[in-house]
């Protein structure tokens, strides 16, 4: 009954932005997306997915990065569009070229594992460092974590220790473990800087 009446919320709603599909809103296209998703996500109706995947095609089409990211998503994991990894770093890389934070993360991800793009550790780190710059507090820890092992970037513990503690700063608590775990191989000094390094780089936020 839950399902159903939730169905029935949203079918409602998608009745009222239809309009807007053919008036090349992509802002509504947008939510009229995200409206045929969620649906699908409670219904598990691939109907659904598929209606989804042509409003983010249509909003992806005027250069939505929202809408780009989505379909980014949706190919990576094969819901509404057939699963593949090339056309999921595609949409990723032309969300992430607009600044979208989450597509930059996600497409640096897939330079990591070498998902539907060649393996390139440092176009990881880079993609990743914009995302850390704009606040994204995963990307934060990832850019941590890089200069811990020394992965696409040169090692450096001061660095790391500082990107650790902003993104607990940002609320990304699961790297509180990693940062007690760095500190015990740092000096008072160095830990120091690295705070000092952190506390001017959340200065330059306000």
């Amino acid at each position: 009954m839950v399902n159903f009446a939730f169905r029935a919320h949203h079918m409602g709603n998608i009745h009222r932005l239809k309009p807007a599909v053919s008036s090349a809103d992509a802002d509504a296209q947008l939510k009229l997306g995200l409206r045929y998703y969620q649906s699908g996500e409670v219904t598990q109706d691939s109907e659904d997915y598929a209606l989804a995947a042509h409003c983010f095609q249509m909003a992806a089409a005027q250069g939505l990065a929202a809408a780009q990211f989505n379909l980014g998503l949706m190919c990576y994991h094969g819901r509404g569009l057939p699963l593949d990894f090339v056309q999921a770093a595609f949409w990723y890389q032309l969300a992430a070229e607009q600044g979208h934070t989450d597509a930059q993360l996600n497409l640096a991800s897939m330079y990591t594992n070498g998902e539907g793009v060649a393996q390139y550790d440092a176009e990881s780190a880079r993609l990743c460092t914009l995302a850390a710059q704009k606040g994204n507090p995963g990307a934060q820890f990832n850019v941590g974590l890089m200069y811990a092992n020394g992965k696409g970037v040169c090692k450096d513990q001061v660095t790391a220790y500082m990107w650790l503690s902003i993104a607990i700063s940002s609320g990304f608590t699961q790297a509180i473990d990693k940062l007690d775990h760095l500190a015990l191989n740092m000096t008072d000094d160095e830990i120091d800087e690295a705070q000092h390094r952190a506390l001017q780089w959340s200065e330059t936020r306000v």
